[in-house]
């Protein structure tokens, strides 16, 4: 578990549906902090985000040889953040050596990389996830997992991905980074045990409002995660400082759309880097 310094929930309300990020299943390469309830402040273990503001979190759909993987890695190296990697909605079924070398050097730069992971909404055999998660660690040494397809209701559902959690640290150490997609702020529990959680996807027309559940101004920003397609390049500015006023660090918006809308670059992503590292 990668711990962050982060406020604590004091008097949790408890749990309080947008599509979950698109595998982008093409056949090509296509966590967490504390927060306890009792008031004090999560002790860090391991490393921690400095909080540097926004920072971009990069659903990078897209293959290492292709033009769009260097424009990922520049960009989160130059905001202090992270790319998810899908071979093949998941490791695939062999390792790729282009994704060894492309995630090495991304790595290198200081971008923390993630393995993507469906759960399929808590249906998948806990065996065939933690498989997964470990081919990834075996053939690509990722820094953590990205679980997607998290039910976005809290019932049994923390308690189960916990189990998830544990074993993926058990598999990588106590530094891995676990990020949750539920795609909306609907289960506070969840951050017993992911360090991030997507609390935001859907395109940017349903976003461009968003505004934040109350129990999350507990949390650090770097807790929360929002992600944008179809976005204008007029609209993604508007888009980035609703992001900080909410309270939420990790960040993209694409002008990219369904049927998946994370296998490219956006259009205006030079802008979006500067925007991000401006914050």
């Amino acid at each position: 578990m990668l711990y962050f310094l982060a406020a604590c929930c004091t008097e949790p309300d408890g749990c309080t549906d947008p599509d979950p990020v698109d595998s982008g299943d093409t056949g090509e390469a296509p966590d967490t902090g504390d927060s306890a309830d009792t008031g004090d402040t999560a002790v860090a273990e391991g490393p921690t985000f400095a909080d540097l503001g926004l920072r971009l979190g990069i659903p990078a759909y897209v293959r290492p040889d292709g033009v769009d993987w260097p424009l990922y890695v520049d960009g989160a190296a130059q905001t202090g953040g992270l790319m998810v990697v899908n071979p093949a909605s998941g490791p695939g079924s062999a390792s790729q050596e282009v994704y060894v070398t492309g995630i090495a050097e991304a790595q290198a730069l200081g971008v923390y990389v993630i393995g993507y992971v469906s759960t399929a909404y808590g249906t998948r055999d806990p065996d065939e996830i933690e498989t997964e998660a470990r081919k990834y660690r075996d053939w690509y040494g990722v820094d953590g997992i990205f679980l997607d397809e998290v039910p976005n209701t809290c019932e049994a559902w923390p308690e189960w991905y916990g189990a998830r959690t544990d074993a993926i640290e058990a598999m990588y150490g106590p530094e891995a980074l676990v990020a949750y997609n539920p795609g909306t702020a609907s289960c506070e529990a969840y951050l017993e045990d992911a360090d991030i959680l997507v609390v935001a996807e859907s395109d940017l027309v349903q976003l461009r409002d968003y505004a934040a559940e109350p129990w999350m101004a507990a949390y650090a920003p770097e807790r929360f995660w929002f992600l944008a397609h179809t976005a204008g390049g007029s609209a993604f500015g508007e888009s980035l400082q609703n992001v900080v006023d909410q309270g939420i660090a990790w960040v993209y918006v694409t002008d990219d759309n369904l049927p998946n809308p994370w296998d490219r670059a956006p259009s205006y992503w030079t802008s979006e880097v500067a925007a991000v590292e401006a914050n």
